[in-house]
């Protein structure tokens, strides 16, 4: 049976797990079976839209809360650094030097505009040297795409799904071994047996097979056993002990969890890159103040990003807005 616990303590977890606190349905439940905990009475009480449901955060907000001076925050060293390094462990990434690589931290920081933008200062390009995978995936779809896919970077944002699935932590140790050979094998009455095969038949059978997924269909008959060269990164906004143990184990791992003072830090420097610096400046100074006072709880980019939109409409009273973005 699932732990019990108050609508205050779940809301405070949530909003920090999360960092934010209007969160849909999906979210709310992966959230409680993550925790193992029941969602408790009254979590549906605050709808403001459809399939989106408020979490009071004022309390989170004023609990070792740190005010944000916006004209002493600057850029913090310690905070380019690591953004430094997680370029540079792409640039391995791209060399094929390492198999695997775990992006951690919180939500909004840019884990994500990172990562592909590496990846395109290197000369990749999206769709036929990375892919990006969003959505929930099931084993035989997490097996599928490691052949479709076998020769490229692979990065998996905020599947977190993938950890708390046997089968699809056990494709991924297969994919990430140290061996020079990543073997994947997956058996289906529906696949076509290639072990034993001749090198040449086998070949025929995994392009024949990869052409027809290209064309979009979607009764293709896979082989059983195939290797996999490529290269996968995880971003997620869950910490590393988080994952998988054996898959963390072949992976190089990299956190950027942030505190707040960071985090304001790190959006200041940002904004200022901006087409609209100037929208984006006053919303994030606008942000701060109702940051300080309590009235929101840790915002993050997207919050600033979606901010400045809405000041950007030119709509009355627009300060007012702030708080559903």
């Amino acid at each position: 049976m699932a732990k019990r616990i108050t609508l205050d303590t779940f809301s405070k977890g949530i909003v920090s797990h999360y960092g934010k606190d209007v969160l849909s349905r999906a979210e709310i439940k992966s959230y409680a079976s993550y925790k193992g905990v029941g969602v408790p009475g009254g979590w549906n009480d605050n709808v403001v839209g459809r399939n989106q449901y408020k979490f009071s955060a004022v309390d989170v907000a004023r609990t070792s809360r740190t005010k944000i001076d916006y004209t002493k925050i600057g850029n913090d060293t310690s905070t380019d650094e690591i953004f430094e390094d997680l370029e540079m462990l792409m640039d391995v990434v791209c060399k094929r030097k390492i198999n695997s690589l775990i992006v951690t931290g919180n939500a909004g920081i840019g884990k994500t505009h990172t990562v592909t933008n590496s990846l395109n200062k290197k000369g990749m390009v999206k769709d036929q040297d990375y892919i990006v995978l969003k959505s929930k995936i099931s084993p035989l779809g997490l097996y599928m795409t490691l052949f479709l896919h076998h020769d490229k970077v692979i990065v998996f944002d905020d599947l977190d799904d993938l950890f708390t699935n046997d089968d699809c932590a056990a494709i991924l140790k297969a994919a990430l071994d140290s061996y020079d050979v990543r073997e994947i094998s997956w058996s289906s009455k529906k696949m076509v047996n290639v072990v034993g095969m001749k090198a040449d038949s086998r070949r025929t059978v995994e392009s024949e097979a990869r052409a027809a997924l290209m064309n979009g269909e979607t009764d293709v008959a896979l082989p059983n056993r195939f290797t996999f060269k490529g290269q996968i990164v995880f971003i997620s906004n869950l910490s590393a002990d988080k994952f998988d143990k054996a898959v963390q184990s072949r992976s190089v791992c990299i956190d950027l969890t942030l505190n707040d003072t960071q985090v304001f830090s790190r959006m200041k420097s940002i904004v200022h890159k901006l087409t609209n610096a100037r929208i984006a400046e006053k919303a994030l100074t606008s942000i701060i103040e109702k940051y300080n006072e309590g009235s929101l709880a840790m915002p993050n980019m997207r919050t600033v990003l979606n901010y400045a939109n809405v000041m950007s409409a030119g709509v009355k009273n627009a300060d007012r807005l702030s708080k559903y973005c």
